[in-house]
């Protein structure tokens, strides 16, 4: 009876267990045709802002940004001017916006109050949002927002899951991750050896539609033309029209899954070398702890 009871005992722990790591943890859906024909446009979720419910862009590379909204998404919404402004650089230069406070967020099951905003007009490259598909008329979730919970992104299966104490998802832990350490420098920024062990920086961009790296580096020698089953528009356009192939890529002697990289002309200005996006994340489980600053990263079998 001792036993039994000691069985019970512990499976009822196991379930408490269970159940208090699904109160702290919340399951995003997302799209990814962002109002295009494509599937392969940036990954967009459902939101409601003061009740209203609207889609926005999910940008990893919004390294400044909280939330970022246009007139349209706030249009029958009273939100409170603080009379500030927040600015940011990006690879079209410096930026500022108006800052906002609004007084409920609400994606999937989490809630927020009186969140930070700033109210944009303008989109990367100087495009206005009226003139953009879908979610690109609304705004964005930037990485400050997602930073204040362990982020899951799971594009082979369409979700990401915020968790509030950086745990990995229950459902998740059983995969065999290969963890690497980052920094918050413009991004999330790794220093990441490819190939011939050529040290370049890296930042982790679910906003960079494929991933690039500087065509001005050291990567001659393993340039290839962009094959044409490549779903990316962006890659068939000359000059865009080459890539390379990782044979190593890997950080701190950590090798991690290879992947493909858009050579790209970036401006001599910018701190990295290179943008790890949307191909990467479509081929692998991703899952960044922001408190230990480590991002985890394993294969997705299904997509092979």
């Amino acid at each position: 009876m001792k036993k039994i009871r000691l069985s019970i005992f512990i499976l009822s722990l196991f379930f408490a267990a269970i159940s208090f790591a699904k109160t702290n943890e919340t399951t995003v859906p997302l799209l990814f045709n962002s109002g295009n024909a494509s599937p392969y446009g940036m990954a967009s979720t459902s939101v409601e802002i003061n009740g209203k419910k609207l889609p926005l862009l999910v940008d990893l590379g919004a390294s400044k940004e909280f939330l970022s909204l246009t007139t349209k998404a706030l249009q029958g919404n009273k939100v409170h001017f603080t009379g500030n402004k927040t600015c940011g650089k990006s690879l079209t230069g410096k930026t500022c916006y108006p800052d906002i406070i609004i007084s409920e967020f609400k994606i999937s099951q989490f809630t927020l109050h009186n969140v930070h905003a700033e109210l944009i007009d303008k989109l990367w490259g100087g495009h206005t949002p009226k003139k953009m598909p879908g979610a690109f008329q609304y705004g964005i979730i930037g990485l400050k927002f997602l930073s204040q919970y362990g982020v899951l992104f799971d594009y082979p299966h369409s979700k990401l899951i915020l968790t509030k104490d950086n745990h990995m998802p229950y459902e998740y832990q059983h995969n065999n991750w290969t963890t690497i350490p980052f920094v918050l420098q413009g991004g999330i920024t790794t220093t990441t050896k490819i190939n011939d062990n050529t040290p370049v920086k890296l930042v982790w961009d679910t906003g960079a539609v494929p991933s690039i790296i500087n065509s001005n580096n050291t990567f001659r020698s393993a340039r290839s033309n962009c094959p044409g089953y490549l779903p990316y528009p962006s890659c068939h356009k000359k000059p865009y029209s080459k890539l390379i192939y990782t044979k190593q890529f890997s950080v701190d002697q950590k090798q991690l899954p290879n992947t493909w990289f858009m050579l790209e002309k970036l401006p001599s200005s910018v701190p990295f070398t290179g943008l790890v996006g949307d191909n990467y994340f479509r081929n692998n489980l991703i899952f960044i702890d922001f408190k230990n600053k480590t991002i985890s990263v394993h294969p997705d079998v299904s997509s092979s």
